[in-house]
């Protein structure tokens, strides 16, 4: 007659219970293929955004893996960099979202739309959907090495660069206008700005001490012809 369990029926039902545990607790909850591709590309674009490793990123989906990486194309990327995801696809693509503006070609994956100035959405939308959001950030990309003994004139007031000087980058704040360099100098520069028409209503250049060129002018009614960070032609709120 068996008076009860041995030690070693204990350890294999403790060992069992344990490992299933383990498993149970191992799996991360399981997503829809489109949410891993839409996850992915908004941290492609924000990357992109950022200048994260000085690079564009993208991301290349197959049949049965999609991949986030770093590089100018899926073909010459740095895969030291890829992190890849097994998905179940019927279709192909492959997005790269541009350095510092986070532009990409417009297209639609697993029901996931992308449009040129880089905005996810599962919702397709025309491209010029953003033309009266937020016109007021502009790029601008600067052709030549910047010293930083030069000095920001706006209009008559003169800034010393290297006074506003900022992590590398220039940082200049006057009043509710905002001049700020995503790169500097590396190779080129451009100069990110922030004019609100809403306070501005003036005319204002805005230019390097001894360039013959303005970085960018805003006309009487405080606007600008220039493109905008956001928008390819500028309508203000």
């Amino acid at each position: 007659m068996k008076k009860g369990f041995t030690l070693l029926e204990i350890l294999i039902v403790i060992a069992i219970f344990l490992i299933m545990l383990t498993i149970a607790f191992s799996f991360p909850e399981k997503k829809e293929s489109k949410d891993i591709v839409f996850q992915l590309l908004n941290e492609a674009r924000i990357n992109s955004l950022a200048g994260f490793q000085d690079s564009s990123w993208g991301v290349k989906v197959t049949e049965k893996k999609v991949v986030l990486f770093k590089g100018e194309s899926y073909e010459e990327r740095n895969i030291n960099f890829d992190e890849e995801y097994h998905i179940n696809s019927n279709q192909e693509g492959e997005f790269i979202f541009e350095k510092i503006t986070g532009f990409t070609e417009p297209g639609e994956i697993l029901d996931v739309y992308i449009n040129k100035f880089g905005l996810i959405s599962f919702t397709e939308k025309d491209g010029t959907a953003r033309e009266n959001i937020d016109s007021r950030r502009v790029l601008v990309y600067y052709d030549r090495i910047i010293d930083d003994n030069e000095k920001i004139i706006l209009n008559d007031e003169e800034f010393l660069i290297k006074d506003y000087f900022k992590n590398d980058n220039i940082s200049l704040k006057h009043e509710d206008l905002l001049i700020e360099t995503l790169k500097f100098n590396n190779p080129n520069t451009v100069f990110f700005i922030k004019r609100d028409r809403r306070i501005h209503q003036d005319p204002l250049t805005i230019f390097l001490e001894g360039d013959q060129n303005y970085i960018i002018e805003y006309s009487q009614e405080g606007e600008t012809n220039y493109q905008s960070l956001f928008v390819e032609k500028i309508k203000w709120e």
